[in-house]
């Protein structure tokens, strides 16, 4: 192993890093791409150093990408995705499900909540159908189950009953 070649693939490391954080399996390949004459063997010995100097740390990452998304009102699906497309291994997204889910239903009412107070006030069942349905597909692009839609809006629903006694 070349000491020059292991030194400049550790710089060219903490470059990508300065930039922002990334997973061992993202920066594996952002270095295969910008070094592709490189050692294979000698970018994964400096990524496994950086993990050990805690410089890449995918727990960290993971976490701080997990509450980024969440406040964005993903629900699980859509964070499972971002996060496989940010390539965090199987092994993490699979251990970190339980903080993907804590507290989806309240995310859900919240989304649900901001998306029909946007919409006009219709008085026509059938615009106030489609506006249900907007209101569905939206909440499926941003990654929720249909179960987690219908308790949300059925909560919406209850809490604007209240309102109105």
């Amino acid at each position: 192993m070349s000491n020059n070649e292991s030194e400049h693939i550790r710089i060219k490391a903490l470059n990508i890093m300065s930039a922002g954080e990334n997973t061992p399996r993202g920066l594996y390949e952002k270095l295969k791409e910008k070094l592709p004459y490189a050692d294979k063997s000698i970018i994964k010995t400096e990524i496994r150093r950086l993990m050990e100097e805690g410089i890449v740390d995918e727990n960290r990452y993971g976490e701080r990408f997990i509450e980024l998304c969440k406040n964005k009102l993903y629900g699980h699906r859509r964070i499972e995705t971002e996060l496989t497309a940010k390539k965090f291994s199987e092994k993490y997204i699979e251990r970190s499900r339980m903080l993907i889910l804590s507290d989806e239903d309240e995310r859900a009412f919240e989304l649900a909540s901001r998306k029909f107070d946007s919409m006009p006030e219709v008085f026509d069942k059938i615009e106030a159908q489609k506006q249900v349905q907007k209101v569905f597909a939206y909440m499926m692009r941003m990654g929720y189950d249909t179960d987690t839609i219908k308790k949300a809006a059925a909560l919406y629903k209850e809490r604007l009953d209240e309102n109105e006694d």
